[in-house]
């Protein structure tokens, strides 16, 4: 919303309304979190097939992709690892390979 405001101001320039900055800001997230950029950008232009959003969706899942990088740093574990967990709570822990060629 706070883009939205600062580039209303210019003469000439098409912008897109609120909700569509809200889920450009959705599409950071997925981007981010799932390691997809190119993914969350394309769903949502897909989506929307809103021209006024390209740039600040590039440019957001851009800086939400590198933020997350940073954060997370060399970590073997995924961001979404959680999700597999039976305790979301717990650290993420997954089974030697032997036992894996066991259960099978």
């Amino acid at each position: 919303a706070a883009y939205q405001q600062a580039l209303q101001g210019i003469p000439g320039m098409d912008i897109a309304g609120t909700a569509d900055y809200a889920m450009v800001g959705a599409a950071a997230m997925l981007g981010a979190v799932f390691r997809a950029p190119i993914t969350g950008i394309l769903l949502l232009f897909e989506l929307t097939r809103d021209y006024d959003i390209v740039l600040p969706l590039i440019s957001a899942v851009g800086f939400a992709t590198v933020t997350i990088d940073l954060i997370e740093g060399e970590q073997t574990t995924p961001t979404w690892a959680w999700w597999w967990q039976p305790n979301p709570l717990a650290p993420a822990q997954t089974p030697p390979a032997s036992e894996l060629r066991e259960s099978l």
